[in-house]
Order: structure tokens, then C-alpha cells, then sequence
């Protein structure tokens, strides 16, 4: 099996990694160390989120992401003043996290989870429905 997950890997863009032991149970019997996730073809947004060190909304909302095996770039507004300016310039609050899925601002965390509850955010991080909850329990 490592063969096999090594050959997918030397293929750039084709696997998504997630250590996320849930899925690996539920799709195709991975060894909980490792699962990978197949999107061939499709693009994955761009997923960013402004953070600091000692937030637990920032926690959360990664957690929710890494648990989504959704890869994202992380801004720390308290290591770069400038950062903070440039996330309160494209979303208009001083609050952290920001959130943005390619130029959508979806907000904190709270709208995040908003959206999830609402069945909407697998669809704007391009999921669809290949990752369900019921699937994945």
C-alpha cells in the first residue's frame, strides 16, 4: 500500500492529504496514519485566514478546515502590523479570524459555522458532496 500512495504522491496535484483518522476509517480503508482524498480535475479554492497566536475562534476555524482535509494559508496579523491593515482593508473588520475562500470574504468563524450548518460550505471550498458528516462518522 505505501507503493501505491507513493506513486500518487509524485503526481503534483492530483492527491489531497489529510491525516484526519474519520475519513480514513470511512473511504477506502486507509491506515488511520494517512488517507487520501481524490479531486481529479478539480480545482481547490484558495483558502486564507487572517489569525493570531492566542485566538480560539482562529483554533477553531483551522480545526474545521484541517477536519474538511482543506488546505489554507495562515496570516499572523500579530507578527505583521501591515497584515492586519491589509485584512482590515478586504474585509472590513478588526476581529479575528477573517476568513476568505478564493475573493469570498466569508467572515469569522461563526459565519463559517453558519454556513456548514446551512449545508454551503462544502460547496464553496469545492467539495460538493464527496466528504459528508453521516460518512464520515
Amino acid at each position: 500500500m505505501t507503493e501505491i500512495i507513493r506513486e500518487h504522491l509524485l503526481e503534483p496535484g492530483i492527491p489531497h492529504i489529510c491525516s484526519d483518522r474519520r475519513y480514513n476509517r470511512a473511504l477506502l480503508g486507509f491506515p488511520d496514519s494517512l488517507f487520501i482524498l481524490f479531486f481529479s480535475g478539480v480545482r481547490m479554492p484558495k483558502v486564507v485566514v487572517y489569525s493570531t497566536a492566542y485566538c480560539p475562534y482562529c483554533v477553531r476555524a483551522k480545526d474545521l478546515l484541517s477536519r474538511k482535509c482543506v488546505e489554507y494559508e495562515e496570516i499572523r496579523i500579530d507578527l505583521d502590523h501591515s497584515k492586519m491593515a491589509k485584512m482590515v482593508e478586504l474585509s472590513k473588520r478588526r476581529t479575528v479570524p477573517q476568513i476568505f475562500i478564493d475573493d469570498f470574504h466569508v467572515g469569522g468563524f461563526d459565519d463559517m459555522a453558519a454556513l456548514e450548518m446551512d449545508g454551503k460550505l462544502n460547496d464553496l471550498l469545492g467539495l460538493g458532496d464527496e466528504i459528508e458528516e453521516d460518512a464520515v462518522t
